[in-house]
C-alpha cells in the first residue's frame, strides 16, 4: 500500500497524523448586518439548554462581548460546529420554530453548521434550514431560531475572526466627570423602589384587596406572596407576570403598571398574565423581600431584556406553562412534553408545555390526548397559599 493510499484511508478512519497539517478551527464572532447585534450567550452562562440571543458584539470600544466568541471547526463552506465554553451550539428541535442554543457536543447534524460566505447565510445540517433572527425584530435580546431559507436580510450573517479591538486614540485631557454611582439600579423609570419584582399581582400583596392579615393570596386565584421568614418570602409566579413587569419598568404609565393616565404600552404582557393566572399556569419560587434589583440583563425570553431580579425566576420540573412563551421560563430550558387542553383566553393559550425535569412542583398535571374525557380543568377553586420559605429554601435562594 502506498503512502498516499495509507494517509488517505487514516484520514477516513478519523485519524490524525502527526506531521500532516490539520484544518485550523477559527476564533470567530457571528454579526447580523440586519440589526449589528452577534450571537450571545446570556451571561456568558454556558450550561446545557440556554438560548442564544442577538447582544452587542463590544462590551466596550477595545474589548469583545463575552459570550460572543466561537470557534467554528470547519468555518470555510463545510459542515462543521460552532463552539463555546466547551459547548456546541445546537438547533432544538423540539421547539417551533426550532430555537438556537448550548447542548453538550454529540456529533448530531443538528450541531453541524455550514456557512456559507457568498450567500452570507449559516444553514443547519439537519433540516437544511437557514439560521433567522426570530420575527425579523431587530431589538436586542431578541432570540435566534431555524427558517426555510428565503434569503431576507434577517437570515444574513458575517463572520469575522475575533480580534480585541485596537485601542482609540487618546483623548484630549479634560477635567474629569462627576463619578456616577456604581451599582446595581433599584429604582424604575419613576424614581421608586420595586418588591417582589416578577411575582403575580401588586408587589408582594397579589391583587391588593385586603383580607384578614394582609393575606391576598388567599384569593381563589394564584396570587401574592406568603408571610416573610428571614427576609424572603415563596410568591407565585407565572411567565406574563415576568413580561407585565420587565414592561413596566421602563413603561410606568403602561397598562396596570401604577401610574395615570394609562397608556396601551405593556397592554399584551397583562392579557398575558391574566390568561395565564385563569389558567393556574404558574409556579412558586422563594425570592428575596427587599427592594428589586431591576439591572437589565440579556434575555432570551424577554425581547426587550429582563432585570436581574425576573431572569433568575424560573419553572421547575413538571410546571405547566403556556407553550407560547417558550421553554426558556423553564429551568431546564425545555419542555417534557405539549398538549392541548380547553383554557380560559384566547387560542394561543391551549397549548400547555410541561418543564422537563419531573419531579418538581407542579400545579396542576396535563392530561394526555389519550386521557381526556372532555371536561375542563377545574381552575377557580379556593388553594392553599404558599406556605412561608424554609430555612433551606432561604438558604438556596441566598445562593442564587
Amino acid at each position: 500500500m502506498n503512502r498516499l493510499l495509507r494517509i488517505s484511508l487514516l484520514l477516513c478512519l478519523g485519524i490524525v497524523i502527526p506531521g500532516l497539517r490539520q484544518a485550523a478551527a477559527d476564533t470567530i464572532q457571528i454579526q447580523s448586518p440586519f440589526n449589528n447585534y452577534c450571537f450571545a450567550v446570556p451571561n456568558a452562562d454556558y450550561r446545557a439548554g440556554n438560548t442564544l440571543v442577538m447582544w452587542p458584539c463590544l462590551s466596550s470600544p477595545n474589548a469583545l462581548m463575552p459570550g460572543t466568541v466561537f470557534t467554528a471547526t470547519s468555518p470555510g463552506g463545510r459542515a462543521g460546529t460552532l463552539q463555546i465554553g466547551g459547548k456546541c451550539l445546537d438547533a432544538f428541535m423540539n421547539t417551533n420554530p426550532p430555537t438556537l442554543g448550548l447542548w453538550d457536543c454529540h456529533g448530531g447534524t443538528n450541531q453541524l453548521w455550514t456557512i456559507n460566505p457568498a450567500t452570507r447565510s449559516i444553514s443547519n445540517s439537519y433540516n437544511g434550514q437557514c439560521v433567522a433572527v426570530r420575527n425579523a425584530d431587530r431589538r436586542q435580546g431578541n432570540g435566534i431560531v431555524l427558517w426555510r431559507c428565503i434569503d431576507e436580510p434577517n437570515q444574513k450573517w458575517t463572520t469575522s475572526l475575533a480580534q480585541t479591538p485596537p485601542p482609540p486614540a487618546p483623548a484630549p485631557v479634560r477635567a474629569p466627570a462627576p463619578v456616577a454611582p456604581s451599582g446595581p439600579k433599584m429604582t424604575n423609570a419613576s424614581g421608586e423602589y420595586e418588591y417582589c419584582f416578577g411575582a403575580v399581582g401588586k408587589g408582594c400583596d397579589g391583587s391588593g384587596i385586603t383580607l384578614p392579615n394582609g393575606r391576598s393570596d388567599l384569593l381563589p386565584l394564584k396570587l401574592g406572596c406568603s408571610n416573610e421568614n428571614g427576609g424572603y418570602r415563596n410568591c407565585w409566579i407565572v411567565p406574563g407576570s415576568i413580561k407585565h413587569d420587565n414592561c413596566c419598568v421602563n413603561n410606568s404609565n403602561g397598562k396596570v403598571c401604577g401610574k395615570t393616565p394609562e397608556t396601551s404600552a405593556c397592554s399584551n404582557e397583562w392579557e398575558m398574565a391574566m390568561n395565564d393566572v385563569a389558567n393556574g399556569r404558574g409556579w412558586f419560587q422563594t425570592i428575596p423581600s427587599g427592594p428589586s434589583d431591576l439591572s437589565p440583563v440579556p434575555s432570551s425570553r424577554v425581547a426587550t431584556g429582563e432585570t436581574a431580579s425576573t431572569v433568575k425566576l424560573c419553572a421547575p420540573g413538571g410546571t405547566n406553562i403556556s407553550e407560547y412563551h417558550g421553554a426558556g421560563f423553564c429551568c431546564s430550558g425545555r419542555f417534557r412534553e405539549t398538549w392541548w387542553a380547553p383554557s380560559i383566553g384566547n387560542s394561543m393559550t391551549q397549548t400547555w408545555g410541561v418543564c422537563a425535569d419531573p419531579g418538581g412542583y407542579s400545579l396542576q398535571s396535563v392530561p394526555t390526548r389519550r386521557q381526556w374525557q372532555g371536561q375542563p380543568p377545574v381552575l377557580y377553586q379556593i388553594n392553599t397559599p404558599p406556605p412561608p420559605p424554609s430555612a433551606q429554601q432561604v438558604q438556596n435562594a441566598r445562593g442564587r
